[in-house]
């Protein structure tokens, strides 16, 4: 008697909780609530997968946009002669010409 009262005791620490669980989960699901959460749940996981792609194509453009900065900054920063300097002026006894067709005629 004991033996099978040990064997009993055994038994259902070791099935009732998944039984529990099984039948716990099947009456979650049939829920209408339960599914209304489920069907959020996934429209939030979609939501943050969009908003991490968005915030790798900014980062990506943030990228690029300083890059581009960073060039035009070192264009900028040649010092030619006869090209405009710190000060603003044109390189020493330069003279602005005319270039438009009406004016090389003269």
């Amino acid at each position: 008697g004991a033996e099978a009262g040990g064997a009993l005791v055994t038994m259902l620490e070791s099935e009732l909780p998944s039984k529990v669980e099984e039948w716990v989960m099947s009456e979650l699901q049939a829920s209408e609530t339960v599914s209304y959460l489920a069907t959020l749940e996934s429209k939030v996981a979609q939501r943050d997968e969009q908003m991490q792609a968005q915030a790798r194509a900014y980062q990506n453009l943030k990228s690029a946009y300083e890059a581009l900065q960073r060039k035009a900054q070192g264009q900028g920063k040649s010092k030619r002669p006869g090209t405009a300097g710190a000060s603003g002026r044109r390189g020493q006894g330069t003279a602005l010409r005319a270039t438009t067709p009406a004016a090389q005629a003269y």
